[in-house]
């Protein structure tokens, strides 16, 4: 009598041979590449292989940022926490740099000690940020970029609009950066959005990219307009119901 087993779990990447999603070149995902991986789930040759999910994928859901390590300053709240998690989830290790120590050692135990480790780092003092780099790097060729984000209704930018408009609600303050300043119609910037574009320019896809500020600002700054303080502003309060630019 065969004792039975629990169920293993297969799980393949479904492009079609033309299609752009393939991670290993000059090889093809065919459906006797599933066919034979199922095969021998249910061999004996996997008879102690149980409740196991086999990712035939290529290596697609391993991450475009597999191998590479990224210092992620202000990574403990905001976006940085967002942008950690982000590089996390396309492959890369990541250096949590903040002042906020309690925060910085919660964000690296949750997203793991294997694939994350905090170090303080006051990002005004050059040789705290050297040390953080030197503990992510060791003696690699590097790739510098920016990305220069428009407001993000973080919980730190609330509190920086909140001096220059002390009587505003909550309600205000995040409604005065996600829509207020806004140029996109129906779009609101995200912390996610800043640190996706932060993975693009950490990964090969951007190999050629270095130098470059990427500004994230919904073409605000391409616009140029600048906003009527006054036309929304009653003393120290928002007035929401009303904008104008110039």
């Amino acid at each position: 009598m065969v004792p039975r087993r629990a169920g293993a779990i297969l799980c393949t990447a479904t492009w079609c041979r033309r299609c752009r999603g393939n991670e290993m070149d000059g090889a093809t995902l065919e459906v006797e590449d599933v066919a034979m991986t199922a095969v021998y789930l249910a061999s004996d040759e996997a008879r102690l292989v149980s409740g196991h999910n086999l990712v035939v994928d290529g290596g697609f859901t391993i991450g475009k940022l597999a191998g590479k390590v990224a210092v992620i300053t202000g990574g403990a709240s905001g976006i940085g926490k967002a942008a950690a998690a982000e590089f996390v989830a396309n492959g890369a290790k990541v250096i949590i740099a903040d002042v906020q120590d309690e925060l910085g050692h919660a964000v690296a135990a949750e997203l793991g000690h294997d694939v994350a480790e905090y170090t303080r780092c006051d990002v005004a003092d050059e040789s705290q940020v050297a040390a953080a780099v030197e503990l992510a790097l060791a003696r690699h060729g590097v790739r510098v970029n920016a990305v220069s984000p428009h407001g993000v209704a973080t919980p730190l930018a609330v509190s920086g609009f909140r001096g220059l408009f002390p009587a505003a609600s909550e309600e205000e303050l995040r409604w005065f950066i996600e829509e207020g300043m806004n140029e996109l119609d129906g779009e609101k910037l995200e912390a996610e959005d800043i640190a996706r574009a932060a993975v693009y320019l950490a990964s090969d896809e951007a190999k050629y990219v270095t130098g470059h500020n990427l500004v994230v600002d919904g073409g605000f700054t391409v616009v140029r307009r600048f906003l009527n303080m006054s036309s929304i502003t009653e003393g120290n309060r928002i007035n929401m119901s009303r904008i104008e630019v110039s």
